[in-house]
């Protein structure tokens, strides 16, 4: 598997990421990470990679 070059999200694919991890769920099933990339445009694993970032900058 080849991993791909980091891309750094535009103001509105962030906007469609943080409203999902903030409004619709916190811990993305696959299916729902698919959907989520599907409207942003980025893959899969960008996606992850930038839930995983969202996740890292929530203060506890």
């Amino acid at each position: 598997m080849a991993t791909e070059k980091p891309v750094t999200p535009t103001e509105e694919q962030l906007e469609i990421l943080e409203y999902n991890f903030c409004k619709v769920n916190k811990h993305p099933d696959p299916t729902t990470l698919c959907l989520i990339a599907a409207e942003t445009g980025l893959s899969e694993e960008q996606t992850l990679v930038s839930v995983r970032l969202l996740h890292a900058s929530v203060p506890i």
